[in-house]
């Protein structure tokens, strides 16, 4: 109780000192985790903590650093005073090292530590820039390294598309410590503000040069694939499960998706987030219900003309599964395009070409019209063709009219072929019938006409002859045969007088 206040601190500093549990100590840095270049200056921190994970907030800790590797390394710990310590060195050649960190003699968690020694090199690109909340200025991030030395300068330039061609251009250059620029006057009056979207890179310059550009920014909001990637997932699952039976039948799988816990709660969670499994499952739904009919139609011409129809082996196989996966991932990019670019025009519509230069810009985007050209030839003619303002739904019709057919597509496509040129040569067989009956029956009524004025004739003659009533019933009798056959008789010799 009459200690002084001065040995109560004393007394407290030797318990934390003491209570350093080396096991829960850490450490990490550039010069330690991070990228780390020969000849070059660095550091690490040393984190000192007790039992249990704790944190301690005092200094005085016996940590021993000791480095082993391509050539001798010096280094130097300066205790903070806060429970940290920090280890300064250089390692001068490149090359693979090690450094172990103890605390009387225990190892930290992690040690040792391997550090892999570059050269100095020019940085990384950045990240791509992006608009402030008053988009006004762009901003970005430092590079994920320094390539080993100081960032000297950050160049902006502005892309070709926002100039309208050309080569990019330099509009602002800053000092190695400033992350952000105005947005250049010029651009500030765009009429949407989605002109703004992928118009600048960024890039950084060290001692040994500049990086390459960063991608084109600022980037609108980004696609979200977590629902995607949800229902890939469980759509993969369920076809695997299936297939294990077997081939996979269209309606058995579409009534498993429809059945599955994963896919709705993926949907629940995110009902507005773009999706793949509806659109998956309506193409297979319609792919059946084609082959149905086309089932149809051959059940009933083989029950009808003795022939046996085929049983339609609609299976789905998991390439083809994949293919639907991936194309409807896609389209899904290309609508969300256009979902961001309206966003930021106040909710409107931008036309065919304001679109084009939109999706042209976005490199995910790019690489998905890359892997299906027929999208992108679906843009192209909406383009020339389309002048005013491009909706959402005649985007989506475009695109999913221009996506390539899956093989079970094809396969339903071809018998509803097949069964379409059975009922065409059906009808036609039927026509050509009822043409044939048309025909005898008017070549009937022409004979019939043909042998009734041949009898009224035949009995005007007689009766002009004056010949009695038994003749003319004679003549009218005679003129009863056929003129079919009456034709190919031999005239009658003339009687004599």
């Amino acid at each position: 109780e009459q200690r002084t206040e001065t040995e109560r601190d004393r007394r407290f500093d030797v318990c934390t000192m003491d209570a350093v549990e080396g096991k829960e100590c850490t450490a990490e840095g550039d010069g330690l985790t991070g990228f780390t270049a020969q000849q070059v200056p660095t550091s690490f921190t040393i984190v000192a903590a007790g039992s249990g994970g704790a944190r301690l907030t005092t200094g005085g800790g016996s940590f021993k650093v000791s480095v082993r590797g391509q050539a001798a390394v010096k280094e130097q710990i300066a205790d903070n005073g806060d429970g940290t310590y920090t280890v300064s060195l250089t390692y001068p050649q490149s090359g693979r090292y090690e450094v172990s960190i103890s605390h009387k003699h225990a190892p930290i968690r992690g040690s040792p530590f391997t550090v892999q020694v570059h050269a100095a090199r020019r940085p990384p690109a950045p990240p791509p820039p992006r608009l402030s909340a008053d988009r006004l200025r762009l901003e970005w991030d430092a590079p994920s390294h320094t390539g080993g030395t100081p960032i000297k300068t950050y160049r902006v330039r502005a892309m070709p598309r926002s100039l309208g061609g050309g080569d990019p251009t330099l509009v602002s250059e800053l000092i190695g410590d400033v992350l952000s620029c105005e947005v250049p006057e010029r651009f500030r009056g765009a009429d949407r503000a989605s002109a703004l979207y992928h118009a600048f890179t960024v890039s950084a310059e060290n001692s040994k040069g500049e990086s390459d550009q960063s991608e084109p920014g600022p980037q609108p909001r980004l696609f979200d694939r977590a629902r995607i990637e949800a229902e890939r997932d469980a759509m993969e699952a369920l076809h695997d499960s299936l297939a294990s039976n077997g081939p996979v039948p269209i309606g058995a799988l579409v009534g498993a998706v429809d059945e599955d816990t994963a896919v709705r709660s993926a949907a629940a969670a995110a009902p507005s987030a773009p999706e793949v499994a509806g659109s998956v499952m309506g193409r297979l739904r319609a792919a059946a219900a084609m082959t149905d009919e086309a089932e149809a139609v051959l059940a009933h011409q083989g029950d009808g003309m003795g022939a046996v129809a085929e049983e339609a082996s609609m299976a789905l196989s998991s390439a083809d599964l994949t293919a639907a996966m991936e194309q409807a991932e896609a389209v899904a990019r290309l609508l969300h395009v256009w979902d961001v670019a309206t966003e930021a025009d106040g909710g409107g519509c931008i036309t065919c070409a304001e679109y084009a230069a939109s999706a042209a810009a976005d490199p995910a985007t790019g690489r998905a019209l890359a892997a299906l050209p027929t999208l992108r030839v679906a843009i192209d003619q909406l383009t020339q063709s389309h002048t005013g303002d491009l909706s959402r739904s005649q985007l989506e019709a475009a695109l999913r009219d221009a996506l390539p057919p899956l093989a079970v597509e094809r396969e339903a496509r071809m018998r509803r072929e097949a069964a379409e040129g059975l009922l065409r040569k059906e009808e036609d067989a039927k026509r050509q019938a009822e043409e044939e009956a048309r025909k005898r029956e008017e070549e009937a009524a022409a004979q019939r006409a043909r042998r009734k004025a041949a009898k009224e004739a035949a009995a005007e003659a007689a009766a002009a002859a004056g010949l009695p009533a038994y003749s003319c019933r004679r003549a009218a009798s005679s003129a009863l045969v056929p003129l079919t056959r009456r034709e190919r008789l031999p005239p009658a010799a003339p009687r004599p007088p």
